[in-house]
């Protein structure tokens, strides 16, 4: 399918709860897969270790905090201390897993791990945070998932409903003024934003860097981010 493991997992549960129904029976966890990975993110880490340099890091990003403090801090720190980055954007449910195999040195994402209820189908993700500010005292609103911020913008331009989105992600919309915010009292759409590492993996100067500056970065200019070290479950 040419897809990672959760991608392909978050589609199916889409379909599954557009739907209103279970569409494949899960066997429960298995024994191995967890032991064969950690033993290649190992293997990765050795390598690593051995070419290592300290110039450059591997970081997995949260596609929608693409345009915020977290991408200019980047910039910043790898114009300053010229480090070069392998940057891949992807879900937060993907950033875990790349920071778990080894293909990530750090990960960037919404929620910590242990308390990401995304994870498990819960009501308590992004998608369900938006869906209970926007469905709040409506009686069965229309919502539809929209994955690009581009696609957001030129629909809500076009006049076809409202949308919750990061203000950081708006800024020259509302400078030409094709869009617009709404004051809507006692709403508070925050949604924490940690860094991940692994357990024991190598820890390469480049990414510590980056997270001490990540870190200043986000007490200093948005307070909604808040950044630790997180271990993917």
């Amino acid at each position: 399918m040419h897809r990672s493991q959760p991608t392909a997992s978050c589609r199916i549960h889409e379909l599954e709860r557009g739907l209103g129904a279970t569409l494949f029976e899960r066997t429960g966890p298995r024994a191995l897969p967890p032991h064969a990975e950690a033993a290649l993110a190992a293997i990765r880490d050795g390598e690593r270790a051995v070419r290592e340099r300290g110039t450059s890091f591997r970081l997995a990003l949260v596609g929608a905090l693409a345009d915020s403090h977290v991408v200019d801090a980047l910039r910043a720190y790898t114009a300053e201390h010229r480090v070069d980055v392998d940057l891949r954007t992807a879900t937060s449910r993907e950033v875990s897993a790349l920071v778990r195999s080894g293909e990530a040195d750090l990960g960037v994402r919404y929620h910590p791990d242990a308390d990401f209820p995304a994870e498990r189908g819960g009501s308590g993700s992004y998608r369900g945070l938006v869906e209970h500010h926007l469905a709040a005292g409506l009686t069965h609103p229309i919502i539809t998932t929209v994955d690009s911020l581009t696609a957001q913008k030129r629909l809500i331009e076009a006049g076809l409903g409202v949308a919750l989105m990061p203000l950081a992600s708006i800024r020259e919309e509302l400078r030409i003024g094709s869009l617009r915010t709404v004051d809507v009292a006692g709403l508070d759409a925050r949604v924490p934003v940690v860094a991940v590492r692994r357990p024991g993996g190598h820890r390469t100067p480049a990414a510590d860097g980056f997270l001490s500056a990540l870190t200043e970065n986000a007490f200093t200019h948005d307070r909604h981010h808040v950044f630790r070290d997180s271990p993917p479950a």
